[in-house]
């Protein structure tokens, strides 16, 4: 079985659940697969994954939805990459860019998406259903 690189918390303690059944050092058992993982030159299967980042991701398309297409155009969803302190023009603009569709009328607007883990309530006195 090919090694992915990674140990998971979920992993480790299976293996030291294990090792401890067999009577086996576990913190022993634990440190070898980590050193092991490390010098190993195989490509990795998979990678970690950022919480925040797939949360924000999740949470952009969460508010897609909720423009409906018949009246609803996405002009631009903004990819956000950047590496080493480096990005696009275009990282800058809003998360994402529609246009209302109203007859022959199209009126652009943008929309920047704010995930938080810890929402503040925030107060509107905007009426429930706009006309």
């Amino acid at each position: 079985m090919k090694a992915d690189g990674i140990l998971t918390h979920k992993e480790e303690k299976l293996i030291r659940e294990v090792a401890q059944s067999e009577g086996k050092n576990v913190d022993a058992t634990i440190a070898q697969i980590r050193k092991e993982l490390e010098e190993s030159e195989e490509e990795n299967e998979s990678e970690l994954i950022d919480v925040n980042q797939k949360a924000g991701l999740d949470f952009e398309k969460f508010v897609v939805q909720k423009f409906d297409k018949k009246f609803f155009q996405i002009r631009n969803w903004a990819g956000d990459k950047y590496v080493e302190g480096r990005y696009a023009e275009t990282t800058t603009q809003p998360d994402i860019q529609l246009s209302l569709k109203l007859g022959a009328n199209s009126y652009p607007f943008a929309v920047e998406c704010k995930w938080r883990s810890n929402p503040k309530v925030i107060s509107s006195n905007l009426p429930k259903k706009i006309n």
